[in-house]
Order: C-alpha cells, then structure tokens, then sequence
C-alpha cells in the first residue's frame, strides 16, 4: 500500500481519481471471496494472529530493532499503523475485534505483553475507527491490570511485615468477570485443595480484599458488598520457588534451584519436600516415593492435569519414574 501511495504521489500528483480507485481496489481485495478461500481462513482473523505476534514479548519486530539500535516500541507502533490501515478497509472488523479480545486477555493473564503502555496505544488507535461501546470492554481489562498492581503491592508489603507467610513477592491479578472474554472464564476449574501455604495466601488476600471494598462499598450507596465474591483461576496461576534435593553437594546445596512452576507443579511438589511430614520419604536413600493415585488424593487434581505435569518432571529429570 505504501508503494502504491508513494507511486501516486510521486508520478500522479496524489490524483483524486487515482487515490479513489486504488482505494476501492484495496477494499474489494481485502474482502473478496476469493482470498479467504485462498487464505483457508477470514483474512481479518489473519490480521488479528499477526497483531498477536508483533505484541508479544520478545517478538521478531522488537528483535530487529534492537539489532539496529531502534526504540522496539517505536518499530512496533509504526508496523501496528501500517496493518491497521488494512483492518479499516475491512467489512468484517467484528471477527478481528472478537479475536484480538481474546488475545490481548491471554497476553495480559500470561504476562507475555512488550509492555502495558504499547498495548494502551494499540487500543486507543482502534478506539479511532470503532464505538466506544466495542472497545470499552479492551480498556476494562488494561484497567484490571493497572489495579492488580497496585492491589498486588500493597498486600505483598502487607504480608511482608507481618512475616506470617513465607512468600516474597505476590502479585494477583483481580478481574471483572464482564470485562474479560466468556472463553477465559470459561476455563476456571474447581480446585479447593491448593497446597496449605498457598491457601493462607488466598485466604489473607481475600480478607483484605473484602475489608478494602467493605470500605469503598460504604460510602457508595446502592453498591451491594455481598455480590463480590473472589474465584480462583488456578490454570493462569504460576510461582518461583527455590527448591533443595536432599543429597545435592557443593554450591547447590546451599543455593538450591529455583523453579518457575504452575500452580498444579507447586502442589505435586509439595509433596514430595520435607514439609510433607513423616512417611514421604524425602530423607531416605531412594528419595521420597508415591503413585499416581496417592498423588491424585492428596492434591486434589484430575489424573489427566497430573499426568501431564508429571511429564514435564520427568522431562527435566527433576522426578524419576520408577516401575
């Protein structure tokens, strides 16, 4: 399109007729038939996997301008105005807006985003060409975002002084369930037997959380305080914890390991330190040992969930399968 209008403008003097007719080229082009037969799918679906692509961390687009000493958030803007000069022209924008929705809400929940500002910019530019109704729901979200952090630093300053927990850090992300995607919340899974120095955790800040609105709620009559009600969303749940084997020497012995887990790892790991009481064997030659079944009664968790993880352990020889 660039070349096009660089071509119109340089051996046509920008001619209106011309301008015209390369601008309905463009959009009969972009909602043809044809190409989404071609594309084996909507090309403003298309649209929305590459805006994905470019605003997720550590991109190809970021990379490269690093590599040539260019502001990566500069490099992505100006591609996200290019590419958007494309979705104006389109007749089925609603597809493009149902997907970035959802892809936006996963890059937030994941915490994947090159970063919150560069996402603010991206909606305010659609925010231009759609109604504020469409893209309220996309500025709800960011909103959440900024909130949890602030929520997040207060509770963790919060439990740090108090030193009941043996947490460090603790950021929970607090969402209004009308303003993410149904699909997101539709994935929550039911778990009420999260490993017990994680359950504390969930239990103080649900405390505080009530006490803070408890608060607000007061002073804003008409606000009902018993229609909040917290639910856990354990599958976008993760944790560093620093883990120690029994019989590890040198350096590693005093430092241990850090892993980045789930939280379905954290509570099959539990199980098998020290805290897991007498019987589990962390001590004894072998290290400690349990089956499939023991595992699944004592987390809670659905076999296939379990095996997975397991998977996953054996993979990174982090736990041995034995027969």
């Amino acid at each position: 399109m660039e070349q096009l209008e660089q071509l119109l403008s340089e051996c046509f003097d920008k001619n209106e007729s011309f301008v015209e007719g390369k601008n309905s080229a463009f959009i009969k082009a972009v909602n043809s038939p044809e190409l989404r037969d071609r594309c084996k799918s909507v090309p403003m679906r298309l649209l929305a996997e590459y805006f994905n692509l470019i605003l997720r961390a550590n991109n190809a687009t970021a990379r490269k301008a690093e590599a040539s000493s260019t502001d990566p958030e500069m490099a992505i803007t100006a591609e996200i105005r290019r590419v958007l000069r494309l979705y104006k022209l389109s007749k089925s924008r609603d597809m493009f807006l149902n997907q970035y929705e959802l892809h936006l809400a996963r890059r937030l929940l994941n915490e994947q985003s090159v970063s919150l500002e560069l996402e603010r910019t991206v909606v305010t530019m659609i925010s231009t060409t759609e109604s504020m109704e469409i893209t309220t729901k996309l500025k709800d979200m960011l909103t959440d975002i900024d909130t949890s952090h602030d929520m997040s630093r207060s509770f963790s300053q919060k439990i740090i002084e108090d030193r009941s927990v043996s947490v460090s850090d603790v950021y929970i992300k607090v969402l209004k369930e009308s303003s993410w995607p149904s699909v997101i919340m539709a994935e929550r899974a039911e778990w009420d037997s999260p490993p017990a120095q994680l359950a504390e955790i969930c239990e103080k800040f649900t405390g505080a959380y009530n006490e803070r609105h408890s608060a607000y709620d007061k002073g804003h009559s008409g606000r009902d305080t018993a229609k909040r009600r917290l639910r856990w969303m354990w599958e976008y749940s993760k944790c560093s914890i620093q883990f120690f084997f029994p019989h590890s020497t040198g350096r590693i012995a005093r430092t241990g390991y850090t892993f980045v887990l789930n939280t379905y790892q954290l509570a099959i790991l539990m199980l098998f330190t020290e805290s897991a009481g007498l019987g589990s064997g962390y001590d004894s030659p072998t290290g400690p040992r349990f089956t499939l079944e023991q595992i699944r009664l004592s987390t809670k968790i659905d076999e296939l969930y379990i095996k997975a993880e397991l998977a996953i352990f054996y993979k990174a020889r982090i736990l041995i399968p034995v027969t």
